[in-house]
């Protein structure tokens, strides 16, 4: 009528909370520390940053060009004519 639970079966059960536990402590620890660049990745990285970077000076050194440009044919043509 009355089964008592057997040693094997109550030990599992009073692990599973320990077990749960260390699972959310690794998923915790694992999401704040985040995954680390190697060296060759970072390295990989500042060279994509360094040509986006020249890109970018190029570009802003064209943007400067076509302003004053502009401004030159602006103030060409308020110029009076005389």
């Amino acid at each position: 009528m009355f089964r008592q639970p057997s040693l094997l079966g109550a030990g599992l059960l009073s692990l599973v909370p320990l077990l749960f536990l260390i699972i959310v402590v690794f998923a915790l620890v694992r999401l704040l520390k985040g995954k680390t660049p190697t060296g060759r990745e970072e390295q990989a990285m500042k060279v994509d940053e360094t040509r986006v970077m020249q890109e970018i000076y190029r570009g802003l050194a064209d943007l400067e060009k076509r302003v004053e440009s502009l401004e030159t044919i602006l103030l060409e043509t308020r110029r009076p004519a005389g």
